[in-house]
């Protein structure tokens, strides 16, 4: 694994990875319980995505990141925030890496991007995120990162019948 390592690219996504997003989505999802859906039934289409990774990257307190192999997406992280005056200063950190890539830095590159772009942009202050409890990798990274738990949502998530709570995090930048 060490070698493929080196072939990975770590960029700013643009709505032209909207095939290779769906795709990516598609196989995370029969890959991992901790996403909202599961095997190919990934929600939106690719000119849906395209439009939403469009609307993403040309909006200033928002972003798109990816990791990829020379034939694939591997990785992708999201800033996302509302146009809402009110609103826009807080955005909502989404990150999946493709479970052969667990373990082997792709999601700590991903999220040394999307919070050097939170910490340079002026327009935001907050950057929150929810975990699966079961992910304990997952909050490990976060909390290495500089997020905190700010709370529970219990019984938030269904997988296979059995209910799971949802943590909320946050990094929270001093003004």
């Amino acid at each position: 694994m060490k070698w493929i390592r080196a072939l990975i690219e770590y960029r700013p996504g643009t709505a032209d990875d909207a095939g290779g997003y769906v795709a990516h989505m598609n196989r995370m999802g029969a890959e991992s319980d901790f996403l909202s859906f599961a095997g190919d039934a990934f929600f939106l289409t690719e000119d849906k995505v395209r439009d939403f990774l469009d609307d993403l990257v040309r909006a200033k307190n928002q972003a798109f990141f990816v990791a990829e192999l020379p034939d694939r997406l591997i990785g992708q992280v999201t800033l996302e925030s509302s146009p809402r005056p009110r609103l826009g200063h807080a955005a909502e950190l989404r990150i999946g890496v493709a479970r052969p890539f667990w373990g082997q830095g792709v999601a700590k590159q991903l999220m040394a991007l999307a919070v050097d772009f939170f910490e340079a942009n002026d327009e935001l202050t907050r950057l929150a995120l929810e975990v699966s409890l079961r992910n304990e990798r997952g909050i490990a990274l976060y909390r290495r990162f500089g997020f905190a738990e700010e709370g529970i949502k219990r019984k938030a998530f269904k997988v296979g019948g059995q209910y799971d709570d949802l943590v909320i995090m946050a990094r929270i930048k001093d003004i």
